[in-house]
């Protein structure tokens, strides 16, 4: 189990997320830290064994980091505001790659002289039978395209405001209901997606348009898992608690 240590203090920012996927990684592979941190902040900043890797982090984001070496890893957030600095901690753990074995040659045996038979007449010749043809399995549908937002946490989206999503070799962009945005994603073992902090428009719709729009900015950046068909594109987080549904735009 992963334990989250937070320091809090009194009117402080406040870190309601802290994690890191996956906690237990290879020489050479990569992990993603993702924070969610509320309330009056001046500064986010993200360390790993006590050394800065980035220095005025959002409030809210992921990010992808490599971590050096083998053992354990100690992953930092510290949060300050006018109010105080809360902090909050994860650990990551880093093996060696496994060990190549030395192929061992099997041993030479003396040959023995084969035994005389009776030469046996050959079978009958039977007409041969075409081995049955497979039809192949077409490669899982990649998460490129177009798609029209159709829900969000199990909720439908607002009658006659379409919230789309453009994903092309690594670049994300797309209407919110009112702005449009744009940010750039990753993807990796046909499932995994890192998709950064998104910016956007500042164009002012009705309230409820805004709202649905804000959720949906920032629950973009939690997605770390995705499932396409020719069809449909479904989002969700590393627990599978928070998710998006898509449809193909037609």
């Amino acid at each position: 189990s992963i334990t989250i240590y937070v320091t809090p203090v009194a009117n402080a920012p406040q870190i309601v997320r802290f994690s890191l996927d996956p906690s237990t990684l290879q020489v050479s592979q990569c992990l993603v830290a993702q924070w969610n941190v509320q309330g009056s902040v001046t500064t986010v900043q993200l360390l790993r064994n006590n050394a800065s890797i980035w220095d005025g982090a959002p409030i809210q984001g992921s990010l992808q980091d490599c971590p050096p070496g083998t053992g354990q890893m100690t992953y930092t957030l510290v949060a300050t505001g006018p109010g105080g600095t809360s902090q909050a901690v994860q650990y990551a753990t880093v093996t060696g790659a496994s060990p190549t074995n030395t192929p061992v040659p099997p041993p030479t045996n003396t040959p023995a002289p084969p035994p005389t038979n009776t030469p046996v007449p050959p079978p009958p010749t039977n007409t041969p039978v075409p081995p049955p043809t497979d039809t192949p399995v077409p490669p899982p549908a990649s998460i490129e395209g177009s798609w029209i937002l159709q829900q969000m946490n199990g909720n439908g989206v607002l009658q006659g405001i379409n919230v789309t999503a453009n994903f092309v070799s690594g670049q994300l962009n797309g209407n919110g209901g009112c702005n449009t945005y744009n940010s750039t994603y990753q993807v990796a073992d046909g499932f995994r997606l890192l998709i950064n902090p998104v910016s956007s428009t500042q164009v002012a719709c009705d309230q409820a348009i805004m709202d649905q729009e804000n959720a949906y900015f920032a629950l973009l950046p939690q997605m770390t898992r995705f499932q396409a068909t020719t069809e449909s594109l479904t989002l969700t987080d590393t627990n599978g608690t928070v998710s998006m549904m898509f449809s193909t735009a037609r």
